[in-house]
Formats: C-alpha cells, structure tokens, sequence
C-alpha cells in the first residue's frame, strides 16, 4: 500500500466523523428560511418559485429530477416576477432544464447550447462513449425539445459565442463546462450578451478546492466560476449572490463542500 493510500485509509474515519457532526448539527429548515432571505434580496420569492415549478411538474412529470437542485425553483421565481423576451441557455444536457424554461416562459424565445453531437468532448462526457447510449441521450433529449416550439437548440460550443453577434439575453443560465477557461469565457460571454436589468445564472460554483470529488478544475466543478465572479466584482462590472444548490443535509451541512448557484448582473443596471 503507497503511503498516499495509508493517508487515504487512515483520514477517511476521521473525514466520517466530521461530517457527522456538520449533519448533527444542521436544520434544513433554517438553511430553507436562510434560503428565503437571500432570494428576496434580489425581489424573489422562493416560495412562489417552489409553487411554480409544482405546477409545471402536474403538467409535466418527465421533468423531474432526482438531484434536488434549486435551478429550478430560481427559474420558477424569477418567472413569478419577471417575462423575459430572450432567454439564453449554455449546456442543454438531456434537455429538462431547458423544457423547464420553456414551460415557466412560454412566451420567450430560448437559445439553448450544447456541443455537436460529434464533438469528443461531447462523446467522452456522462458515459456516451458507447455509440447505442449515446444516440439513445440524443434521441430522447431531441424528443423532448420538440414538445416547445420556444426552443431553438444549437449545436455548437459556447466558446464560439466569442464572436457571435446576438440580440441580447434577459436571462442567461450558463450550465456547460465548469472547469476552467471555459466557465470564465461563458461568464464574461454572459455579461457581454446580457441586456441592463437581465440576470444570470450559473450552475455548480465553489468556493473551496476540496468542496468537488472531481477536484478544483474540473468539467463537472471548479472553483473558476467563483474567481471569474468575484473579479468581475471587485472591478465594478457585476454584483452577484449566491443560493445553495441543495438544502438536504448530505449536500449541505459541510461548509467547505458546499456547492452554489450565483445570481449576477451587471453592477449599473
């Protein structure tokens, strides 16, 4: 056994041990109530997000998740207090999130992203190295955006918004690749694309380098997204706060792995 694997088996009851504690110690009613708070900072009601998305889900089952994320309820919040006309998605996945919108703002127009179905990155990601599993995700993602007539999906990577010229967006939720440099192009690609007023949200931010069993940089985490952020801040462009992905006490109750969803905007709008 190397002596990283000693270190491995000899931290692993003491890392237990401490995240009992943490889960002893945590209310997900507080974290809710707290949860509350932070949402009517910037006007929203987490409660009439949480009553939305309730009322999409009777609608629309097959939208439900198992992850517990609360994208869904900012979308439904926003959408109690807001009608945007543009709303621009980067990372369509298997393409719930972006139904979800479709269905919380019918009357919007929605880009939504993701990498040709070609791409390596693409194929390698989420276990569609196999030909039958992959064209079985694209079949049914496909399926599913053609049930909204807002949706206009591209297949392209976002890097290539570099150059694109758009209308502007007044919601863009950026849900691609985490790790850096793509998060922090996405990012300022955001602000650059986002009408005054608009607001953007982004997925999966940390804010601690142990706070991702994939590591500091990664496509699936990465504490880039925080950086970009908090730059973009410190030099007057954006504001922005962030809301807990998850309230549940396995995902939440350990401070230094906890994983965030920012809401930003521009910091004159």
């Amino acid at each position: 056994m190397s002596g990283r694997s000693i270190l491995r088996a000899v931290g692993k009851p003491l890392r237990e041990a401490a995240l009992l504690r943490h889960r002893l110690r945590y209310s997900e009613i507080s974290a809710a109530e707290e949860q509350d708070r932070i949402y009517s900072e910037w006007g929203l009601s987490r409660p009439q997000g949480l009553a939305a998305v309730e009322h999409v889900l009777a609608a629309h089952p097959e939208l439900a998740g198992s992850m517990q994320s609360e994208h869904y309820v900012l979308f439904g919040a926003i959408s109690a207090s807001r009608k945007p006309a543009r709303i621009l998605e980067i990372g369509t996945f298997d393409g719930r999130g972006t139904a979800m919108l479709a269905a919380l703002f019918p009357a919007a127009q929605i880009d939504t992203l993701d990498l040709p179905d070609d791409h390596p990155m693409f194929k390698d990601s989420y276990k569609r190295q196999d030909d039958a599993v992959r064209h079985a995700f694209i079949h049914k993602r496909n399926e599913l955006l053609a049930k909204f007539p807002n949706v206009n999906f591209q297949p392209m990577s976002s890097i290539a918004l570099c150059t694109s010229v758009r209308t502007p967006y007044d919601l863009i939720w950026v849900d691609g690749d985490h790790g850096y440099p793509t998060v922090t192009i996405d990012i300022v690609n955001g602000f650059r694309l986002l009408n005054r007023g608009g607001i953007i949200l982004c997925d999966d931010v940390t804010k601690n380098t142990g706070s991702s069993r994939h590591g500091a940089n990664s496509m699936y985490a990465s504490i880039g997204a925080y950086q970009t952020l908090c730059a973009l801040q410190d030099e007057g462009i954006a504001q922005f706060l962030l809301v807990c992905k998850r309230l549940n006490a396995k995902s939440n109750a350990d401070p230094k792995r906890r994983k965030f969803i920012a809401l930003a905007k521009h910091a004159k709008a």
